[in-house]
C-alpha cells in the first residue's frame, strides 16, 4: 500500500539496492520459538533510495550502532533453494 495516498495500485520494478535506515525497533522475546534463537535482534524498516520502506534486518550491526539515516545496500539471504531474503548491510565511508 502506497504510505502517500494509500492506493493498492503497484507494480514490481527494479531498485538500485540502496537506501538509509528508517527506523527500527529491538525484539527481545521470541513472538515464536523459530526465533528464539535470534534474540534480540532489530526489525529495520529501510527507506530504499528509490522512496518505498521495507522491513528487513542490518546484518553486520549491532542494535546499539544502528542510526536514523545510516547508508545501507542490499544483500541476499539464501534461506532455502526457493526463498531469498533481501537483507542489509552499513555502507562505510572510506
Amino acid at each position: 500500500m502506497c504510505a502517500e495516498c494509500s492506493s493498492w495500485q503497484w507494480e514490481w520494478t527494479r531498485s538500485g539496492g540502496r537506501g538509509t535506515v528508517f527506523t527500527w525497533t529491538v525484539a527481545t522475546r521470541a513472538m515464536h520459538p523459530a526465533f528464539q534463537a535470534d534474540v534480540p535482534y532489530a526489525a529495520v524498516v529501510i527507506e530504499m533510495a528509490e522512496g518505498v520502506r521495507l522491513l528487513s534486518q542490518v546484518v553486520d550491526c549491532p542494535s546499539d550502532e544502528l542510526a536514523i539515516g545510516m547508508p545501507v545496500e542490499v544483500v541476499f539471504d539464501e534461506v532455502t533453494p526457493e526463498i531469498t531474503l533481501p537483507k542489509f548491510r552499513r555502507i562505510r565511508k572510506s
